[in-house]
Formats: C-alpha cells, structure tokens, sequence
C-alpha cells in the first residue's frame, strides 16, 4: 500500500479515486482473463451446414 506524504502533490481524495480506479481496473481485467479462458475451454465442435449458419433461422413448427 502506498503512503500518503507531504512530498505526494495528490490530495487523499485524489488518491483514494486513482486507487479505486487502479483497483476496478485489475478486477475487470482479471475477469476478461477468466472469461476468455472459460470461452476456450468450452469450445463446441460444429459439424455439417451448421458451422456456416445455414438454418438457424428458421422456424420449424410441427
């Protein structure tokens, strides 16, 4: 934790909003990583026209 000091020009409410933003920033790249690993783990094989979208729109009533 860095020290509050009478050589640091930042007054404490401009320092505790740039630690809050620092903070903020390290969760939300930690949950992109985790999010993005999660993505390439659970990576769905695809076979036959479905892999080019063919007929995923359509709307088949039986």
């Amino acid at each position: 934790m860095d020290a509050l000091s009478a050589t640091n020009p930042l007054s404490p409410e401009m320092y505790a909003m740039k630690k809050s933003v620092k903070v903020q920033e390290e969760m939300v790249a930690k949950l992109l990583d985790s999010l993005q690993s999660q993505m390439e783990s659970s990576t769905a094989t695809v076979s036959g026209l479905a892999d080019q979208g063919i007929g995923a729109n359509l709307d088949i009533r039986g």
